[in-house]
């Protein structure tokens, strides 16, 4: 592809007719046509384009790979403008390639780029590298999509991946409680007396009220014996489901001895787990006339597909599985989230261009309205809406993708399965279908 950018002109009494101008002229041409199409075409394709070509340019000239600056303007067909002979070829100009200029001020001369050999370098600074904004909270000790994006290029880009927290979670005392006392009285184990014979989690936050609630019982004393506990041994022989990775790497915090039997994590949503749900359920508890409930530990906000598919009224009495869920942590929008969104959107303002990775509904509304695509009078997408032709929206999955659409925002990638490598690969597919 040809781009022609609008440079100043050069001094002609210290050019010679028939002459390209000095390198270091156009070089430095290049560096002020950036600024220009910054300013006067605005967040158009072609503008976008203009810059990350010029700044790829500017990049190979640093580049060790480039022999010398010869090599570089042999991608250049040159300067086109009175006094100047283009010693390659000759080109005729293209006023649609002109964008937002629409024609040459008298003080302006053209350049024509050719932008097909500096793919490979427009992502050699840190500049140009793709801002990743991940709207939730790191996880701790490592964070797998920090470290994932961290190491991975798309389309010729390399990622700068960084967190705005979206979320605040507060254990629920209620829920809590009766948890601890299901630890506690030993309800819950593998025998035909246990009140539940197995646990379900599908959130991390989840799993952090179940590790609190295990390493505070630890830390009490046995009324009897006046002895600190362990372990809790009826954990050790029950099926401890988890919905994916993610939350799987946070069943290995449970303090226990030996570590709990976690099954199901390469399922990676409520919808492919429940029928695993069913199936393994049934095999470990082989024989019993009906099986014993499971424990669901659940935030305030989830979806009923793993209840409703195990207690699924057509189901055989013998296969039906009794789900108790119970609310140990409850889910806000953070007061912050907001202004916090706000100020990095500001601060990668000048990316050409950037991704917003969202993990949840909650928060979806607050980030449409700092986008500024939402109407607050009617909640939903404006009508004739156009946005900025930069920033690129990623859902971790149909949940929050739906979710999104139903304010009327359609979301440029779903992830097929919520995992980082998911949403990594569904960015990388949509750049490379999408770079020019």
């Amino acid at each position: 592809m040809m781009l022609c950018f609008a440079l100043s002109r050069f001094d002609e009494d210290s050019t010679p007719a028939n002459a390209l101008p000095r390198r270091d002229d156009i070089l430095d041409a290049l560096t002020n046509a950036r600024g220009l199409w910054r300013m006067n075409t605005g967040q158009s394709t072609e503008a976008q384009r203009a810059v990350k070509t010029i700044s790829a340019v500017l990049s190979y000239r640093d580049s060790p790979t480039a022999a010398s600056l010869d090599d570089l303007f042999r991608h250049m067909p040159g300067v086109i403008a009175p006094g100047y002979i283009d010693p390659f070829e000759h080109m005729t100009l293209d006023p649609s390639l002109l964008g937002g200029f629409g024609s040459i001020p008298g003080d302006f001369t053209l350049l024509a780029i050719d932008t097909s050999p500096f793919g490979p370098f427009i992502a050699m600074t840190s500049s140009d590298k793709v801002p990743v904004l991940l709207l939730k909270t790191r996880s701790s000790p490592g964070d797998s999509y920090e470290d994932l994006f961290s190491e991975t290029s798309a389309a010729g880009a390399s990622f700068a991946p960084q967190f705005v927290p979206v979320l605040l979670h507060q254990f629920q005392d209620d829920g809590m409680k009766k948890v601890a006392e299901v630890l506690r009285e030993g309800r819950i184990g593998n025998k035909e007396h246990h009140e539940y014979g197995g646990l379900i989690f599908t959130s991390q936050r989840a799993v952090e009220a179940f590790v609190k609630l295990v390493q505070d019982g630890k830390d009490e004393k046995d009324s009897i014996t006046n002895d600190a506990p362990t372990s809790w041994p009826h954990l050790q022989h029950i099926p401890v489901y988890s919905v994916g990775p993610a939350t799987t790497r946070a069943l290995a915090a449970v303090p226990q001895d030996p570590p709990l039997s976690v099954f199901g994590s390469h399922t990676g949503n409520g919808a492919t787990l429940a029928p695993y749900i069913l199936s393994h359920y049934r095999e470990w508890y082989t024989g019993r006339p009906s099986l014993p409930p499971v424990l669901f530990l659940v935030g305030e906000t989830r979806r009923d597909i793993i209840p409703k598919t195990l207690q699924d009224p057509g189901l055989p009495d013998s296969e039906r599985i009794a789900v108790d869920e119970t609310v140990v942590y409850g889910t806000g929008v953070m007061e912050s989230f907001p202004i916090d969104l706000d100020r990095v959107l500001s601060e990668t303002r000048d990316a050409p261009s950037r991704w917003v990775v969202v993990f949840s509904p909650t928060g979806c509304d607050s980030l449409l309205r700092v986008m500024g695509v939402l109407d607050p009078e009617t909640g939903k997408v404006r009508a004739g809406s156009v946005r900025d032709g930069k920033t690129f929206v990623a859902t971790i999955g149909p949940t929050t993708r739906d979710h999104l659409k139903s304010f009327g925002f359609e979301p440029d990638v779903c992830a097929e399965s919520p995992t980082p490598q998911g949403v990594l690969d569904g960015i990388q597919e949509f750049m490379t279908r999408n770079q020019s």
